[in-house]
């Protein structure tokens, strides 16, 4: 719905629905995921702002993240368990939000490339996601120089924090280098931060996205 309104792509029907989160996977009587380490939603770090159920209750409800959702929605067969687990206040991770001036600064055209390919799409959505770890600003800044893995598989998968002036910066395996803009964003046991742009991996282009320079 928000991808056809706002840029006049062509959302495929079964994804033109009300915008809501899916059931939690993490419901009565249902377990996790084992890859997904789970917490209670109380996370001890005084610096984090807002309280949100899940990640997919703050996507769904903060301002500038609806289209990150409604991505996410338009993937969920390929994503797996990863949509439940978003929605679940009990996954401990760092989801690394594009804002929807991120998603619209790829242009009409590469967004219904993405929709008309959702293997590619989730593989996007899976690189902006480090599961097992809730980590500030502070974490991400102290951890400078160092390579994570996210929920994409491979090496393709990997991303580097650098602190570089005010904020720190994601440098991903496509060259780019993506300074964090709203941080420390609670969410259930997971936190967020939101970027400005789209982290592409390496194994892929996007017309006309290019590596930032090096």
């Amino acid at each position: 719905m928000y991808f056809r309104a706002l840029l006049g792509c062509a959302l495929p029907a079964r994804y033109l629905t009300a915008h809501r989160a899916p059931a939690p996977f993490a419901a009565a009587g249902q377990a996790m995921p084992p890859m997904y380490e789970t917490g209670d939603g109380q996370l001890p770090h005084d610096e984090l702002k807002g309280d949100w159920e899940s990640v997919a209750d703050l996507l769904d409800s903060k301002n500038g993240t609806s289209l990150l959702w409604t991505a996410i929605q338009a993937a969920a067969e390929e994503l797996g368990p990863l949509v439940d687990a978003l929605s679940s206040n009990a996954t401990v991770a760092t989801l690394f939000a594009p804002t929807d001036e991120a998603f619209t600064a790829l242009g009409e055209a590469t967004l219904q490339t993405l929709l008309d390919d959702p293997a590619k799409l989730a593989e996007i959505l899976k690189y902006h996601v480090i599961v097992g770890e809730a980590l500030t600003l502070a974490d991400i800044e102290a951890d400078s120089g160092s390579i994570t893995q996210t929920a994409l598989d491979g090496t393709t998968g990997e991303v580097e924090f650098r602190k570089a002036g005010k904020k720190a910066q994601i440098k991903t395996t496509s060259g780019q280098s993506v300074p964090i803009y709203q941080y420390n964003i609670k969410a259930g046991s997971a936190v967020v931060h939101t970027v400005k742009d789209v982290l592409i991996p390496g194994n892929m282009t996007l017309g006309a996205m290019a590596p930032a320079p090096m």
